[in-house]
């Protein structure tokens, strides 16, 4: 047990714990009453069903930690389903368990107390509920991963279980999540990860030696610590700081043909990846540095030439959005975003869209989209964009379900290169027509890029109302503004009020 309560606990206390647990776990399967424990935990403010899992988890009991476990994982999973899935943005348990005090704190202030920044003390004393508890399963991964390694070879499921324990944990709780970077658990991932990266090393080239990759051991041991890394991610920029001065860009290099051979990996490995660079410019620095001649940067964009070849072919691959998504959040770094626009991406998703003039390309065609306004946001990105204007991608080209999506990327290109749409008829056709016809968010994106042509230029002006753009515009405010007025469509029509008056100013 843990500080002060490390007495014996006798057999019939322990074979009834395992008992309640048991059917704790199994209650705890059931979406409803998962909710209600949480509601009344809540309500009461308890801490002892917290306390009785961490005596459990620091138990040497295995019967006893494996029902800890496993409740813990539901109690966790719930949390993080609610604040990460279902988007209810429901919150309120991750902020109860995050604030739960924990009853072993002393309120003393000191360098051994809290999440504890001093170097001289390994062993703190944590301050919260949520802390005690990444503290035992930190301890557990420690106690299993350097004992015997067995994972590395064979099916440990005891391993298995506290990765899946800890992975929801720190998905669900930004105290674990920083907790964790305090007591140097992404250190000791990366150091798994090595060893996964040695013993593959061993084995020789992908293709040749794994034959049943979805059975293999060491291919899942590598899928649950890049989970767990993932988790310990979210939200929490001093563990991607950490990972990312751990050098975790050049394991994953190191790694990336492994990851490629069962879909399970792939989909971690780009998740991952997707967690790593949202809003971390160490991330993408390393996304962009050449490990053994390549670069993570690089790879997912081969990654999203051949999902979207597949895709095309009528055989969808659930790994393309989020490579995509992957790649949006890398193209605010120039040298991310030069080899985003140098790879085959660009060339492979106009094709998919062109190609999917009545299906139309689902998820993929709209994180396309999205990737494509983030690359427009920088000159060199806009221009690539409209490079391929007069290409089979071109977005006259494209069925309207294709075209719309790509409009606010047309808008920032347009602020980025006036004279390639005014000496455009195609270009200045599109704006117009989605004016006439668009809905309330086409129509801003379209009138923004007008605006954008036309501020602070005469001659602009005068190519535009040759084109028609003024009459556009006054038309689609004139039918706006006799229509009922929402939130969005009475931003829209104050920017078609602007517009309209730049036009018409000389």
């Amino acid at each position: 047990m843990v500080r002060g309560m490390k007495d014996d606990i006798g057999v019939e206390c322990i074979e009834a714990r395992k008992q309640g647990l048991s059917v704790l776990g199994a209650l705890l399967g059931e979406r409803s009453v998962v909710d209600s424990l949480w509601t009344q935990l809540r309500d009461v403010k308890t801490v002892q069903l917290f306390n009785l899992l961490l005596q459990c988890l620091d138990n040497d009991e295995i019967e006893l930690q494996d029902a800890a476990l496993y409740c813990l994982t539901q109690l966790a999973q719930s949390m993080a389903n609610k604040k990460h899935v279902d988007k209810s943005q429901d919150e309120s348990c991750s902020e109860f368990y995050d604030n739960l005090k924990s009853p072993y704190w002393d309120g003393i202030k000191s360098d051994k107390v809290g999440a504890g920044d001093s170097p001289r003390n390994v062993d703190c004393q944590p301050e919260y509920m949520a802390e005690e508890l990444c503290k035992a399963l930190i301890n557990l991964y420690h106690n299993l991963s350097l004992k015997d390694k067995k994972y590395l070879s064979s099916q440990d499921d005891r391993w298995v279980r506290v990765c899946s324990c800890l992975s929801w944990a720190c998905a669900a709780s930004a105290r674990s999540r920083a907790y964790s970077v305090h007591r140097a658990l992404p250190r000791a991932l990366l150091g798994t990860l090595q060893a996964v990266r040695d013993h593959l090393s061993m084995l020789g080239k992908p293709a040749d030696v794994i034959r049943n990759a979805n059975n293999s051991p060491v291919l899942r041991t590598l899928y649950w610590v890049l989970t767990v890394i993932d988790c310990c991610m979210v939200e929490c920029s001093a563990a991607k700081e950490s990972f990312a001065e751990e050098n975790l860009v050049i394991s994953l290099c190191r790694l990336w043909p492994w990851c490629m051979m069962t879909e399970q990996l792939r989909h971690a490995v780009i998740h991952l990846l997707y967690t790593f660079t949202n809003n971390c410019p160490k991330a993408w620095a390393g996304a962009s540095s050449c490990v053994g001649g390549r670069t993570l940067a690089g790879e997912v964009c081969a990654l999203v030439a051949r999902e979207a070849a597949l895709q095309a072919a009528s055989r969808p691959h659930p790994a393309l959005p989020l490579a995509l998504h992957a790649l949006r959040r890398l193209a605010p770094h120039h040298h991310c975003r030069a080899i985003i626009l140098k790879s085959d991406a660009p060339v492979s998703m106009h094709r998919l869209c062109l190609r999917s003039r009545v299906r139309g390309s689902g998820a993929a065609g709209a994180a396309w989209a999205r990737l494509c306004e983030a690359l427009a946001r920088h000159a060199d990105g806009a221009g690539a964009l409209l490079a391929a204007r007069a290409g089979p991608g071109a977005p006259s080209a494209l069925p309207p379900a294709a075209r719309a999506p790509l409009l606010p990327a047309i808008a920032h290109a347009a602020h980025h290169h006036r004279q390639t749409f005014l000496q455009s008829p195609e270009l200045l056709e599109l704006l117009c027509d989605t004016l006439l016809a668009g809905d309330t968010v086409e129509i801003v994106s379209a009138a923004r890029a007008i605006w954008a042509l036309a501020a602070n230029n005469h001659k602009a002006k005068l190519v535009l109302r040759s084109a028609g753009a003024a009459a556009a515009v006054y038309s689609t405010l004139q039918r706006l503004q006799r229509v009922n007025r929402d939130g969005d469509m009475q931003r829209a029509i104050q920017l078609l009020i602007y517009t309209n008056t730049v036009l018409q100013t000389h």
